[in-house]
C-alpha cells in the first residue's frame, strides 16, 4: 500500500463495501472497523447521511483492503467512514493500571509511553515487553471530581498479543524457576506483584552471565526483598541469589526507588546505583 493513500475505516460497525458507487449497489463485503484501505479512486458523487443523529458528508472512494473475512476485497465505500488517524498500533506492553479512576494499560511506543484507556476485561495474561495490536477510538473522559476538565484519550477496543517478549519467553523456558524467600522481609508476593514482574523482567533482560549461567544450569534462583535508604531516598531492595550446595551466592542486587518505580543496579563495592533501561 502506498502511504499517502492509505485511510482507516472509523464506522465502529464496520464499513459496507459495493461493487459501484451508490447506495442502492450491491453489497459484495465489509471492512472492520480500524481496517486500514488503500483509495485507488475518488468517485465525483456526494452523498449525505445522518448517522447517530450527526450529519455526514461523503463521497464514494473505490477502495481496496483486506474483509472482515481476512481476504482482499476492492469496492466502492462512502468517504464520511474513513479517517487519516491511524487507529490501530502495535506497542510494547508496560503494566496495566486498575487501581485509577480511569483503567489503562501503559505501552511504549516509538520509545515514549502511553495510556490506553479501558472499561472492557483486559487480557491479564500480558506481560511486560509482549508486543500487542491496540484497536482504539478516540473518547473523551471527564475528570473525575470535576465535570468542567476534559481529556481526549484513546480508549480500548479489543486487544490482541502479536509477539512475546522476553518476560512471556522466560517464563516458558523456566518455568518455576524464580522462587521468593518468604523467609526474608515483609513482603507477600504473587506472579502479578509489582516487585515480583520488576525481578522478573530485570532477569529476563539482564546480560548478567553469572545469573544466565545459573539459569542455564537448572538452578532456582531465588530473591528477597527489603525496604532501604540510599543517599537519603527510600528503596526497595532486591537480592537476587542462588544456592551452591549449601553456601548462598549474590548474584544481583536491585534497588527500585520507591518514588519514581525506576529499577537500578547496585554495586556493593563501590556503593553505587545503575539504572537498569
Amino acid at each position: 500500500m502506498v502511504g499517502q493513500n492509505i485511510l482507516f475505516v472509523s464506522a465502529e460497525n464496520g464499513l459496507i463495501v459495493r461493487d459501484q458507487a451508490g447506495k442502492n449497489a450491491n453489497r459484495i463485503g465489509k471492512f472492520d472497523y480500524a481496517e486500514a484501505v488503500e483509495v485507488l479512486e475518488k468517485v465525483d458523487v456526494y452523498i449525505e447521511i445522518i448517522d447517530d443523529g450527526e450529519t455526514i458528508n461523503g463521497q464514494w472512494y473505490k477502495v481496496t483492503g483486506k474483509s472482515i473475512e481476512h481476504e482482499t476485497l476492492t469496492g466502492y465505500v462512502f468517504s464520511g467512514f474513513l479517517t487519516k488517524t491511524t487507529l490501530k498500533e502495535t506497542v510494547e506492553f508496560v503494566t496495566n493500571n486498575d487501581d485509577a479512576d480511569y483503567w489503562f494499560i501503559s505501552a511504549k511506543k516509538n520509545d515514549s509511553i502511553q495510556a490506553y484507556y479501558y472499561h472492557i476485561e483486559m487480557d491479564k495474561t500480558y506481560l511486560r515487553g509482549d508486543l500487542i495490536d491496540i484497536i482504539w477510538k478516540k473518547k473523551t473522559l471527564i475528570e473525575a471530581g470535576d465535570e468542567d476538565i476534559t481529556h481526549d484519550v484513546k480508549w480500548i477496543v479489543s486487544t490482541n498479543k502479536n509477539k512475546d517478549g522476553n518476560v512471556s519467553m522466560f517464563r516458558k523456558q523456566y518455568p518455576n524457576k524464580l522462587q521468593h524467600d518468604t523467609k526474608t522481609g515483609n513482603y507477600v508476593l504473587t506472579s502479578s506483584n509489582k516487585i515480583y514482574l520488576d525481578t522478573e523482567y530485570y532477569i529476563a533482560n539482564t546480560t548478567n552471565k553469572e545469573l544466565k549461567n545459573a539459569l542455564n544450569k537448572a538452578q532456582n534462583v531465588f530473591f528477597s526483598v527489603e525496604d532501604r535508604h540510599w543517599n537519603d531516598k527510600a528503596y526497595t531492595a532486591i537480592h537476587i541469589y542462588h544456592w551452591l550446595n549449601t553456601t548462598q551466592s549474590t548474584l544481583q542486587w536491585l534497588f527500585i526507588a520507591q518514588e519514581t518505580g525506576r529499577i537500578y543496579e547496585y554495586y556493593e563495592l563501590t556503593d553505587s546505583l545503575k539504572e537498569f533501561k
